[in-house]
């Protein structure tokens, strides 16, 4: 597998704000609780190229409050409610959890598999 790919890669890296890189599907994997979709693993590799912190995880333990406080952040909420199409999201927790994304400084999306449920969450 390629550890960059310079057409995807190029434009973030030439971004220095360390903005956040959200892939989707997103998911938190490794010890237990499992949550989220799978991703795809080029998701593991990238930051590499591109000096952005990433916003999907493959760790071997996660403290309860560490995943406690990305369920309570708006945007990583809504994103996985909508993966999978299982829970709504209302007009206000969407105006929300967009906001929450800019105040955290999500710069970039990187869309694996497109998911109406989940490009409803980016608008």
């Amino acid at each position: 597998m390629p550890t960059s790919l310079p057409a995807l890669d190029g434009p973030i890296a030439a971004q220095h704000t360390k903005s956040i890189v959200v892939d989707l599907p997103f998911g938190i994997r490794g010890g237990l609780p499992v949550i989220g979709d799978g991703f795809s693993p080029e998701t593991m590799v990238l930051p590499t190229a591109d000096g952005h912190p990433l916003a999907d995880a493959l760790i071997s333990r996660i403290p309860a409050s560490t995943l406690t406080g990305i369920e309570r952040r708006p945007f990583y909420a809504a994103l996985l409610h909508a993966q999978g199409g299982h829970i709504q999201t209302t007009a206000a927790e969407l105006a929300q959890a967009r906001a929450n994304a800019r105040q955290m400084n999500i710069g970039w999306v990187l869309v694996w598999r497109r998911d109406p449920a989940l490009l409803r969450v980016l608008g």
